[in-house]
């Protein structure tokens, strides 16, 4: 009997050895990515908009979308002409209303894992529940927190189709691109998605936001004015609050106490002559904290690279140095005083005090660093410029013309 049992076992087992191969011959059929979408069926976001309309109590959400189709038939080839910028709007009560619509009637599935750019608008980042809306954006699965985040006062469509220079892609605008603006001239630091939403929510933390507007003051095209993207101030936002914002020349004392500061220009007057023009670099700074009449005050030490570019006059790289000196200083405390004007802290000193006071109890750790800032409370500011170059020639070659 066991012998009768191990024939018909031994058959059993050929008969699924040979169904085997049919089995899995329809495995061999089916495709490894099978929920995949080809590219040329995608539709790819590339920057995205949001501005806040308050007659129609409404959100409105523009979505930039380029072809990277015809952006890459485009290298190598000088007789391109250029790439238009698609442009998708939708209004809805509620950022994510307003998304909805766009995807709705949209022809393609709509790919947002390649957005580098987040522009809000000035009415939505005055507003007081901006926050929520800027937490319904994170939340969305595809979004990356590698973007880029901008304010602006003008039109967010006007941003979107507006040309590059010598018809590039739009992808190395400011908008999309602004690491290489800012080493040519470090004005206001550019903001990642991932930088801001920390600073947001981080207490006593006052975040700049990079204002983005057009301008057709310094490109022509043909003597034709061209609009072209450029960072023409900040906004300030601390507390989960705007505070305002402000100008360009409003903020030139940010350049000494960022330590990214690659590129900034310092001219030197004398009786509303110029006479010397440097260019400055790598600042380096220290928070000194202290106590003046029970009131927290502060003091600033500065050091910072330059380099001669301009000079009219013979001078010393002493007398350099100390003009240098003062006119830093003088920045500083003017870019201050318009931050308290805003009741924004530019400088971080709250902050700085909130973390210096880790080893006391909550309460009172807060009770310090809420404690108002005053014009008096930035007490004294000592900055030490090293003149490390003349450029191409010396100081003595300069003094000898």
């Amino acid at each position: 009997m066991k012998s009768l049992w191990n024939v018909k076992g031994l058959r059993k087992r050929g008969l699924s050895l040979l169904r085997l191969p049919v089995l899995l011959l329809p495995v061999l059929l089916l495709s490894g990515c099978w929920n995949a979408n080809d590219v040329d069926e995608l539709d790819y976001v590339n920057a995205v908009g949001i501005d806040y309309l308050p007659e129609e109590k409404q959100f409105v959400v523009y979505a930039q979308l380029i072809s990277f189709s015809k952006v890459a038939k485009g290298e190598g080839n000088q007789d391109v002409k250029p790439v238009p910028a698609w442009i998708a709007e939708g209004r809805g009560k509620s950022y994510v209303e307003a998304v909805g619509r766009i995807m709705a009637n949209s022809e393609h599935k709509l790919y947002w894992g390649h957005v580098t750019s987040l522009l809000l608008g000035d009415t939505l980042l005055r507003m007081t529940n901006v926050s929520d809306v800027l937490e319904s954006f994170f939340r969305y699965y595809e979004m990356r927190y590698t973007m880029w985040v901008f304010g602006t006062r003008d039109s967010i469509p006007a941003l979107f189709i507006a040309s590059p220079n010598f018809e590039r892609t739009r992808l190395g605008m400011i908008l999309h691109s602004p690491e290489d603006n800012y080493f040519a001239s470090s004005s206001i630091r550019p903001i990642r998605l991932s930088r801001f939403m920390a600073g947001f929510y981080e207490p006593y933390r006052c975040v700049l936001l990079p204002s983005l507007s057009l301008s057709k003051e310094y490109w022509k095209k043909n003597l034709e004015p061209v609009p072209s993207q450029r960072i023409s101030g900040a906004y300030l936002i601390q507390g989960q609050k705007t505070l305002g914002a402000l100008s360009m020349e409003q903020l030139q004392g940010l350049h000494w106490l960022e330590r990214t500061t690659h590129r900034a220009w310092l001219d030197i007057e004398e009786g509303g002559e110029e006479t010397a023009i440097l260019r400055m670099r790598k600042p380096r700074y220290t928070i000194i904290e202290g106590e003046e009449n029970g009131a927290p005050v502060y003091d600033l030490e500065v050091s910072v690279q330059g380099t001669v570019s301009e000079l009219k006059r013979p001078m010393t790289e002493e007398e350099l140095a100390g003009k240098a000196a003062r006119l830093i200083e003088e920045e500083i405390r003017r870019t201050y005083a318009a931050g308290l004007k805003l009741k924004g802290d530019l400088y971080g000193l709250q902050q700085h005090r909130y973390r210096t006071a880790a080893v006391l109890p909550p309460r009172r750790k807060a009770e310090l660093a809420a404690e108002k800032l005053k014009e008096s409370s930035l007490r004294q500011i000592r900055v030490k410029p090293y003149i490390v170059s003349g450029g191409k020639y010396t100081l003595d070659r300069y003094n000898q013309r």
